[in-house]
This record gives structure tokens, C-alpha cells and sequence, in this order.
């Protein structure tokens, strides 16, 4: 289903001040009869960004999550037809801009070892208060201090609405893999800005569209596909 509705926060410089479409993917969930659908939390998303990211070698495509995370499919952007060339990681060293309610609550999940190979390294935000709630994190102050420490592999944007893009932006310029929180972008100029500054397919560009996993929305889906 493709929800819509009227954006109440101002757009981003040049940006056009529409109504807000979540695109669909053409590939969206489709799933057999019978077919279990997993509990809903933002942990399997996160999960499978990090199964993304360190990824086996090419040559080990049996390994590979690619059919895994296209049954599950949360991203904009069609997965490569072949497995792009990654390097496996052991440990994928994770940052997280904007550290209020919703990044706190991510740390505690990844803290506690729920997140396999994902190793929480760094926190960005504005309010030290916040920081200091993580004492065995990295603390910065602005997301151009976390990028020139060079300490991340991939960060999670989970600030207010209206910075997604930029730091989106920023971060994939930095050479970044990006999971961005939902929405992608207050404004549908500004999520079309975001995803063709992913243009380095070595790079992982993931939204947490986590509500298309959820049973009763797919359950609804069916009986408006089946009428």
C-alpha cells in the first residue's frame, strides 16, 4: 500500500513542497501460502543491513543473503543483479546520528549483542547530556567530526525528519554505507535527492520500512489484492 499525506515541516533548500508518496517497490512482498512472516522489530532490519554489508565473497554465492533480503525487501533502489564486489568484514563498525529516544533505543538493542557482527563504535549529537548516557562510545558533537575519524564502517540516521537528506547526503559522500530511519525525507524532491546520491553501488543504502514486515499490513494487503 503506498501511504500518502501532506508534510507539515518546511522542505529542504530546493526542495519542491508536494505532498509526500512512499515509493513502492515492484518487487514488493509477495509471499506464498502458509509462509511464516517474521515478528516485527526494527532489530531484523538492522540485522539484515549488517548481512548486507559484510556480505561473503562473490565466489561463495550460495552464502549469499541477497534472495534473503529481497523476500524481506526494504530498500528503494533494486538489488544488483550479481553480488557487487564487497569485501567481507568480520565486524561491521556502526555510528549512529542522532542520539535522542529512537538512537538511544537502537544503541541498547546493538549494546546488548542482538545485532550479529555489529559492533557499535559512535554516537553523534547535538546534546552532550545524550552522549554522556554512553560513556563506552565514541561521542561527536556534529556528523563532520564522526566522518573525519574515520572510525565507522556504516552509520544509522535517526535524527528529526527534516535532516535525512542532508546527512544522508553527507554520509554517502563520506563513503558511508546508510540506513536511514523512516521517513527517507520529508518531501518526495527531497527522498528523489537522497537516493541519486547513492550512486556508488559498493555502498549499501537502506531505509527501516519496518511496517512492511508487519503481519496485519500484509493481511491487509491480501484481502485488497484478493478483493
Amino acid at each position: 500500500m503506498q501511504a500518502r499525506y501532506q508534510a507539515t515541516l518546511q522542505p529542504e533548500q530546493g526542495a519542491v513542497n508536494k505532498p509526500y508518496a512512499a515509493p513502492v517497490s515492484k518487487r514488493f512482498f509477495q509471499f506464498r501460502p502458509n509462509t511464516r512472516i517474521p515478528p516485527l522489530t526494527p532489530t531484523f532490519h538492522r540485522a539484515a543491513f549488517v548481512q548486507k554489508i559484510s556480505r561473503a565473497l562473490p565466489h561463495k554465492r550460495l552464502a549469499h543473503p541477497r534472495g534473503f533480503l529481497k523476500r524481506f525487501h526494504f530498500r528503494f533502489i533494486p538489488a544488483p543483479r550479481f553480488p557487487a564486489p564487497f569485501t567481507h568484514m568480520d565486524k561491521i563498525r556502526l555510528g549512529i546520528i542522532g542520539f535522542g529516544g529512537m538512537g538511544q533505543a537502537h544503541a541498547k538493542n546493538i549494546l546488548a549483542g542482538k545485532i550479529a557482527r555489529c559492533e557499535l563504535v559512535a554516537a553523534c549529537d547535538a546534546v552532550e547530556a545524550n552522549l554522556n548516557k554512553f560513556p563506552q562510545l565514541r561521542g561527536f558533537a556534529t556528523p563532520e567530526e564522526l566522518f573525519a575519524a574515520k572510525c565507522c564502517d556504516a552509520v544509522l540516521i535517526a535524527t528529526p525528519h527534516f535532516a535525512h537528506t542532508s546527512l544522508g547526503i553527507a554520509s554517502l559522500e563520506a563513503g558511508l554505507h546508510v540506513l536511514v530511519e523512516k521517513p527517507v525525507s520529508v518531501h518526495k524532491a527531497d527522498a528523489e535527492r537522497l537516493i541519486a546520491a547513492h550512486t556508488n553501488k559498493k555502498q549499501v543504502f537502506a531505509a527501516m520500512f519496518n511496517q512492511r514486515t508487519d503481519p496485519y499490513y500484509q493481511a491487509i494487503r491480501n484481502l485488497i489484492q484478493t478483493g
